[in-house]
This record gives structure tokens, C-alpha cells and sequence, in this order.
């Protein structure tokens, strides 16, 4: 729940010696409010919290959060079975001291990732830039050659090209049929491209300041076509505006895109239960779009704005080409020093600790 996992972030360590320990209450003054213990790591078990416990047999608990980005990632949870455990002081700094150190660690590592995937994506899109350039066709350049742009967002198994104007329509890897995909894009630009508005205003009430217009995405075929969307295709989309056309990207159903920790035969037949309440939840529909997918897509349509007039002019492929990077590598440079700054204050607020040896 929301409530917990902001209570998990704000506290830090949270310390049970005793799940058995039934606490005591606290005793007010006369008309006095009830404080808020919530950021007390003294404080007692809630009952829910406490059956939980029992019903895993855990008898002492010690948990700490792992933040990135000033948000909660995730929890580092140690449980002791055999009987309550009393840590000193300490020991519960010094596990909150190893877990923030390997929150800085991890944040480097996810940054190793980004950077790399940046550099990835700027590398692709060169390619596909000098393939429109050679062919002198966007459609054809970005689907067909070497390269293609399925590969810029992460996890895609196909995607398309429509270009209004001709009526041309280009697919490249596991896509639904060009039917399907003129329905698609019939349903995106109906009402002045109404869908494309909605998603951008829900984006700005979520504090999602650096959104635009351009981009829209559904993770189900049926939120598109209802009950007539094809069942030998299901899956997501996600759809990029550009001058003159419309970019998609295709992911394939959850069930098809997740790596599971069992024989995938037997999970296909016969799933534990566990895994069938998530294939109920995600049935039909693939794993959510992020903003880094939706930041990819944009990344190819603002270097095809780009390009629409240079092709038309003959502006040399050379320039372009160095004019483009120029202005991607700015940008990473200006996310490389933004990371570097969260590290640096979130390395700030590390514990300073020793052991005395002696």
C-alpha cells in the first residue's frame, strides 16, 4: 500500500526484537493528541503486521529501505526464526550503513545501464539516419537495412511506419496485419488526435512535467478495437506523432515477455497459483510502457523532423549527422551531471562508520 511504502522510505531501518511482544500503550494527559509514532523505530506492531509475522513463523525482523532517485526501490528484509533477536545500536546503524552504501552503488550501476543504452540508441539512430539518407525514403530507411527501428525501444518485437500522405505503411518484425494497423492509426488521429491530448493532460496532473503531445501508448489491443481486435495479434502499442506520418511499436502479450522461475512448458498448462492471479491481471496485454520507452520514441521523431527538410534540399548527410550527435551528446551530458548530483547528495547523507578492532 502507498501509506507503507512511504512509511518504509521516511523511516530508514525499521527494528522488531519480538514479534511475540504484545507492547505497551502509551499514556496520554488528559485531553492530550495522539502523537504520530510512525518515524518511531520504538513503536509497537500493528496487528495486521504481527499476523503476518506469525503466519511465517518469524519471531525478529530487521528491515531496511533501499532509496534511489528519492523514491523507495525496494527493501532489504532479514527475519530470524528461532527466537527474538536484540541488536544494539550498533549493529543497527551498521546495517543501515551497508544498505545506503549499496543504494549508491546500485544507483551507479542503473546509471552505467542508462548511459549505455543512450549511447546504444545514439549510435541506431545514426545508422538509420544515413539509411534514409542513402534510400532517400523514410519509411524504407528506418524498416529495411541493417539496422532497423524496432530496436530503439527496449523489448519491442515489431514496428511500423505510416506516412499519411502516400498511404505508405511499412512494418518491420512481429507486427499485427496492415488492416489492423490502418485501424490503429484511425483510432490515434480521430477527433484531432483527441487520444494523444488525453494522454498528455494525465501525464501533467501525474507531475510528469516533460511531457508532450506526440506520444500515446494502450498496453492492450482491446482498449483500441474492443471485441474486434484480432486474436492472433494481442499485445501493446506505443504511437509517436511525426511530420507527415505515425511511428508504432509493438510488445508482445506479458505471458510471452516475462522470464519465469519454473518450466515454462508446465507454467503454460498449469500455472501455480501465484503467477495465474498475475496472468489474470495482465491477460492480454504486455508489460507497461515507461518513460524511457516513450523518451526513445520521441528520440527518432525529433531527429525525422529534422531531417524532412534536408532531404528535400539535398543539405549534406555529413553535417546532419554531426549537427545530430552534437545535439544528443549535449543532452546526455547534461543527464550524466543530473545523476551525478543525486549521487553525490545521497552519499552525502551516508552514516560515517568504523569498527574498532582492537
Amino acid at each position: 500500500p502507498l501509506r507503507t511504502r512511504e512509511a518504509y522510505y521516511l523511516g530508514g531501518t525499521r527494528y522488531i526484537a519480538d514479534t511475540m511482544d504484545d507492547g505497551v500503550d502509551v499514556i496520554l494527559k488528559e485531553g492530550e493528541p495522539v502523537p504520530d509514532l510512525g518515524s518511531i523505530n520504538l513503536r509497537g506492531i500493528h496487528p495486521c503486521h504481527k499476523e503476518y509475522m506469525h503466519n511465517m513463523g518469524v519471531r525478529a525482523t530487521v528491515a531496511t529501505h533501499v532509496t534511489l532517485d528519492a523514491r523507495l526501490w525496494g527493501l532489504v528484509v532479514s527475519h530470524n526464526y528461532q527466537g527474538p533477536a536484540h541488536l544494539s545500536a550498533q549493529q543497527i546503524v551498521a546495517c543501515d550503513f551497508v544498505i545506503k552504501a549499496f543504494s549508491i552503488r546500485l544507483a551507479a550501476v542503473l546509471q552505467d545501464q542508462q548511459f549505455a543504452r543512450q549511447d546504444f540508441n545514439t549510435i541506431l539512430q545514426g545508422k538509420l539516419c544515413n539509411q534514409i539518407i542513402d534510400v532517400k525514403n523514410v519509411a524504407k530507411g528506418l524498416t529495411q537495412g541493417a539496422s532497423d527501428m524496432k530496436s530503439l525501444v527496449r523489448d519491442c518485437v515489431g514496428a511500423c511506419v505510416t506516412l499519411s500522405d502516400s498511404g505508405v505503411i511499412e512494418c518491420v518484425g512481429d507486427t499485427p496485419d496492415k488492416k489492423t494497423v490502418e485501424r490503429i492509426l484511425d483510432w490515434a488521429s480521430a477527433g484531432s488526435y483527441a487520444v494523444f491530448q488525453s494522454t498528455h493532460a494525465t501525464a501533467i496532473a501525474n507531475g510528469e512535467t516533460e511531457s508532450n503531445k506526440r506520444v500515446t501508448s494502450v498496453e492492450s489491443m482491446d482498449e483500441i478495437l474492443g471485441s474486434e481486435a484480432p486474436r492472433e495479434w494481442q499485445g501493446g502499442v506505443l504511437l509517436c506523432r511525426v511530420k507527415g506520418g505515425m511511428l508504432m511499436w509493438f510488445k508482445s502479450t506479458f505471458e510471452h515477455s516475462v522470464t519465469w522461475a519454473m518450466n515454462r512448458l508446465r507454467q503454460l498448462d498449469d500455472p501455480i497459483p501465484g503467477f495465474q492471479e498475475v496472468l489474470v491481471k495482465y491477460d492480454k496485454k504486455c508489460t507497461p510502457w515507461t518513460k524511457t520507452d516513450r523518451a526513445d520514441a520521441e528520440g527518432i521523431a525529433h531527429l525525422l523532423d529534422v531531417m524532412a527538410p534536408t532531404l528535400e534540399s539535398g543539405f549534406s548527410s555529413d553535417l546532419l549527422m554531426h549537427l545530430t550527435h552534437e545535439k544528443i551528446a549535449h543532452s546526455n551530458q547534461f543527464s550524466a551531471l543530473a545523476a551525478e548530483l543525486v549521487s553525490f547528495i545521497e552519499g552525502a547523507n551516508a552514516p560515517i562508520f568504523a569498527v574498532n578492532m582492537s
